[in-house]
């Protein structure tokens, strides 16, 4: 998910014998500790957590029809960042450690929401198509593990404590790509089972189309070689 060429080509086998995809779920995430980049020269964070999101959902567009739904994973933690459109893709802030590293993914976080929205109004009228994101809540997973430098022992506690299955975390993504009450739903944004506002900068539509320009630029699908439905 860190390799923009390589999500295009598992998406092109996937199309080539998947005609029609009901549902696809992005939900592969990563919190890094320390600054780095992927082979393609993107800060990794942003490269797994939001550009994968994106490569690989417009690359599966022919198998996307009418009617089917995509749910992204972001979270709450969205609300703790804001959009830097002069930092986008966070090479200002080559910094080591966990807070660092917190920042980078709360602002990935916050691009999910960005992208969905985004997503959703380019798709709702002529594909029919429905594009929505959530906070699955705190859930017990294997997220993080040896990326989270000394403050791991205290987030595996955390998570112990507080957070909830892996089953209880899924059934939220379940109920998003398969309620018959979100049928035609798109554009929003859950906390687990409720609908909720995000936050201020996940709502605005300038922030939403610079992401979707510089997305493009990242991932190196020209404009004019995407489908022109989706612009």
């Amino acid at each position: 998910m860190a390799s923009v060429e390589e999500i295009k080509r598992v998406a092109a086998e996937i199309v080539a014998v998947e005609p029609r995809i009901d549902v696809l779920i992005n939900n592969a995430g990563a919190h890094f500790e320390s600054y780095s980049e992927t082979q393609d020269g993107l800060e990794s964070t942003i490269a797994v957590n939001h550009l994968a999101y994106f490569v690989l959902t417009l690359s599966l567009r022919p198998s996307l029809r009418r009617g089917s739904r995509v749910v992204n994973t972001a979270s709450h933690l969205h609300r703790h960042t804001s959009f830097e459109k002069d930092n986008m893709d966070l090479r200002a802030g080559r910094h080591h450690g966990f807070w660092h590293g917190f920042d980078n993914y709360n602002r990935s976080k916050l691009y999910n929401v960005l992208f969905s929205r985004r997503l959703s109004q380019l798709w709702a009228t002529s594909e029919g198509i429905t594009v929505n994101c959530c906070h699955p809540g705190l859930i017990r997973s294997g997220f993080g593990s040896g990326q989270l430098g000394l403050f791991e022992p205290i987030f595996w506690l955390i998570l112990q404590v507080l957070g909830r299955s892996v089953e209880a975390g899924g059934s939220v993504l379940t109920w998003l790509a398969t309620s018959p009450q979100l049928d035609g739903v798109t554009g929003e944004y859950y906390n687990r089972f409720n609908l909720e506002a995000p936050s201020r900068d996940a709502t605005s539509q300038a922030n939403a189309a610079l992401l979707w320009v510089k997305s493009l630029e990242w991932a190196k699908m020209h404009p004019n070689n995407v489908d022109r439905k989706i612009l």
